[in-house]
């Protein structure tokens, strides 16, 4: 039956999620929010760890502008010596490693790099030939006399930060030069352990806001679907409920302990009759002084009608309709006759055509009321 499906069709729309949203909406739009905002994090920490290292960087091109400044006032205090003699009792005593190292020229000639085996490589090349890159063109080219100034240059394909300055010696122009490896100044292992774990927390700092955000979502997601499946199984139950409430609606209109139904459906009964092509019927009206005796005529008409006589009653009336089927009013009152008991006794008796002429859709005569 229709009705039946009613509550199960309802219970399905029901279940199914509101439009323009998915099971996984607040997860998937948390994502396209957070990865964002990660990349972004990351990057500022990327920036935040670089600028770091440039400060780092920056505060020892500081120091070593200082120290070149501490030789070549050395430097200058020697100005009765030969050039040769000054390389040989002032650089060469100085500290060199691989991380840093000196270089010293006058005009195009390297006059010294790092130590003595390293210069005698570097004798004769040109300072333009040891310095190839742009960048070092660039830094020599900015040496000014009277001025010290750093800057990261490119040397062989390893980043150096050089300090240097131009000055003049014996008539002629010299350029002192201090190297330091970029990569052995940010090599310290205890820097690097610092710069490692700084940047281990600021990316489990990440991973747990993003792992923190989606679970979240997930969460809201999971609460969802499960008032959506409440409202779902509340929408199911009020549907079943009300269906149960219009069969209790509709038993009212029948009594199964009297097998009687309700007296208001004899109109509908008797034009269903007469839609259905019966020619004959019958409608008795039988009046009983009191309740009993119309609750004991509907049992003996259980027990010798069919189904071709109907039965209505009111409950607490005394009065019993019945509707006969393919019977004449006289035949229907005789067949009626024997089962009446005491003061019970035919208040009216009449064809379909005449009942239905002269009752209301209540079952009710028109002029009983009167």
């Amino acid at each position: 039956m229709s009705s039946s499906s009613n509550p199960q069709n309802s219970a399905k729309k029901t279940e199914k999620s509101p439009a323009g949203t998915s099971p996984h909406a607040t997860l998937r739009r948390t994502t396209l929010i957070v990865v964002p905002i990660c990349v972004v994090l990351a990057l500022f920490g990327w920036l935040q760890m670089r600028d770091l290292d440039n400060g780092i960087i920056e505060t020892y091109a500081r120091q070593q502008d200082s120290y070149v400044g501490i030789v070549l006032n050395e430097i200058g205090l020697d100005t009765d010596r030969s050039t040769d003699e000054v390389i040989s009792d002032i650089l060469g005593t100085l500290h060199n490693s691989s991380g840093s190292y000196w270089a010293f020229s006058r005009g195009q000639t390297m006059l010294y790099v790092k130590d003595v085996v390293e210069t005698n490589r570097y004798k004769d090349v040109s300072a333009d030939t040891y310095f190839d890159s742009a960048d070092a063109e660039d830094f020599l080219k900015s040496l000014e006399e009277g001025q010290i100034v750093h800057q990261r240059i490119l040397l062989g394909n390893e980043d150096y930060l050089a300090s240097g300055t131009l000055f003049d010696y014996d008539g002629s122009e010299y350029r002192l030069c201090l190297l330091t490896n970029v990569s052995a100044l940010l090599g310290n292992n205890d820097y690097q352990g610092a710069h490692a774990r700084m940047g281990t927390l600021w990316a489990c700092g990440i991973v747990l806001f993003c792992t923190g955000m989606m679970v979240t979502a997930d969460s809201v997601d999971r609460r969802r679907r499960e008032c959506d499946s409440e409202r779902a199984k509340v929408a199911l139950l009020s549907e079943k409920l009300a269906l149960q409430a219009e069969r209790d609606r509709r038993m009212d209109l029948y009594s199964a302990r009297e097998g009687a139904w309700d007296t208001r459906l004899v109109v509908r009964f008797a034009k269903k009759l007469r839609a259905r092509g019966v020619e004959e019927g019958a409608v008795l009206r039988v009046g009983c002084t009191t309740l009993e005796e119309a609750l004991e005529l509907l049992e003996r008409c259980n027990q010798f009608f069919g189904n071709d006589v109907l039965r209505f009653h009111d409950a607490g009336d005394c009065e019993v309709t019945l509707l006969c089927a393919h019977e004449t009013p006289d035949g229907a009152a005789d067949a009626v006759k024997p089962l009446l008991q005491g003061n019970a006794q035919i208040i009216a008796a009449e064809s379909l055509d005449g009942y239905l002429a002269n009752a209301d859709e209540s079952g009710r005569y028109s002029n009983d009321g009167e």
